[in-house]
């Protein structure tokens, strides 16, 4: 059968933030606030997802802590203290079978050969299940963890990142499925013809040899990216399998989705094989009026001076001392080199819904990028078909506030309803995360 929106089936994955994707979520009565450093919560997380047949499980990374006052940051569990993705992710390759296990790199700061090797050792202990999200980093704090003044300029990061992924992407191709034959009669481990020497020189990064990982079952990993800039969308339309999608409105989740299949086209590539994920953050209870009480309630432990401080740090590390809380966003905040997807969703947040700035921080807290449907599980599932039989998502990438009960209650309440409307499958179609993606081996 030829795959149509009709038939088609919707990609689901778990995405686990430190402390919940509300960022005062750690604080219910019902959260476990040391989550982020108990390998059993994770555990827990990748059994549920693997129940529920999700394609893959995802965390987010970066190098650092973020830039907030010490008093700042000892209120927080968000973007602070956490497990490194790939040791987590290798612990969690041995309690799951067909999960996908999406691993968070920098490709501004890990030289490209370790990337593929970690990523390519990932996927080789656990069957043709890794991935890779390609991140740029822009954090001022990661930079001077790597004795630098300060990360590379925007743009500058895109064009690093793009050679990264063509290195990466040359190591991993340069041994071939096959390479291990093991005859002993005559003396032969490997099939030197499908051995090759990667070489490659570009402006910002350069290699030479041969990756010392064979590749697994699935042939290469899968490569994620989510940018959203115009650097950042010609990278992911040049290289990514899975993009991301950082919009929290429909109408514009498919206007990236669609601009990212015409730019892959350009790049010669078959605009099918991008598959376009969006963040959804699911509140769920016996009627919309009590899930939108469940939110209140996380609302009301928001810490406003963690609040105000993360919004200046997603802005780029705008200092908004001195302008009222309860007026408008200024209207000539500057640019900086920091996201600027970012900026430029909390800039028209602000505008498109007349936000003061106490609302976009309070809002940024919740997760302003986000998709959050409040409401029953039937109604979780009617936004989710909406979405996605408008073309506007392939899937969801499946956050929480106070987990693992969150993500339990969307296993147990909307994935059958899913199945039943027929839009997510009941088994895996393959043991690898390509197979399960339905991404043919490059």
């Amino acid at each position: 059968m030829v795959a149509t929106r009709e038939n088609k089936k919707m990609i689901l994955g778990t995405i686990v933030y430190s402390g919940g994707q509300h960022q005062a979520a750690w604080r219910h009565p019902d959260a476990q606030a040391d989550s982020a450093f108990d390998v059993e919560f994770y555990k827990n997380i990748a059994r549920l997802s693997e129940r529920a047949k999700f394609q893959f499980m995802f965390t987010a990374d970066q190098l650092c802590i973020r830039s907030y006052k010490p008093e700042i940051m000892c209120r927080s569990a968000f973007t602070t203290f956490q497990f490194d993705p790939l040791i987590m992710f290798s612990a969690l390759s041995t309690v799951t079978e067909k999960l996908g296990l999406i691993v968070t790199l920098s490709a501004t700061y890990y030289p490209p050969y370790h990337i593929a090797r970690h990523v390519a050792g990932l996927d080789l202990i656990s069957g043709g299940r890794a991935g890779w999200n390609l991140v740029t980093s822009g954090l001022h704090n990661e930079a001077l963890n790597h004795g630098l003044e300060g990360p590379p300029d925007h743009d500058e990061r895109y064009e690093i990142g793009k050679e990264v992924a063509e290195i990466v992407a040359g190591l991993w191709a340069s041994t071939e499925p096959g390479v291990v034959i093991g005859d002993k009669q005559t003396g032969l481990l490997f099939d030197e013809s499908k051995i090759h020497r990667f070489q490659y020189k570009g402006r910002y990064r350069s290699i030479d040899g041969i990756l010392s990982v064979p590749p697994s079952k699935q042939g290469r990993p899968i490569i994620v990216q989510a940018g959203a800039s115009g650097p950042g969308r010609d990278l992911a339309a040049s290289i990514a399998d899975i993009t991301f999608s950082m919009f929290g409105d429909m109408g514009t989740t498919k206007q990236y989705g669609d601009d990212l299949k015409a730019r892959a086209a350009k790049f010669g590539r078959d605009p099918s094989h991008i598959k376009t994920v969006s963040n959804l953050v699911p509140v769920i209870a016996e009627t919309k009026e009590a899930a939108r009480a469940k939110l209140a309630e996380l609302d009301g432990l928001i810490d406003i001076e963690f609040a105000l401080s993360h919004l200046e740090v997603m802005l780029g590390g705008i200092d908004l001392t001195g302008y009222p809380l309860d007026g408008p966003l200024p209207a000539d905040i500057p640019l900086t080199e920091g996201s600027q997807t970012m900026f430029e969703q909390t800039r028209l947040a602000a505008e498109r819904e007349g936000l003061t700035i106490r609302q976009l921080a309070n809002k940024m807290v919740r997760g302003l990028t986000s998709l959050i449907a409040c409401g029953t599980a039937a109604e979780v599932a009617d936004v989710m078909e909406q979405w996605f039989r408008a073309g506007a998502t392939d899937g969801f990438l499946v956050s929480g506030n106070v987990m693992p009960q969150d993500l339990e209650l969307f296993v147990e309440q909307v994935v059958p309803i899913l199945q039943e409307r027929g839009l997510f499958h009941t088994e895996y179609e393959g043991s690898t995360l390509r197979e399960n993606l339905g991404l043919a081996i490059p």
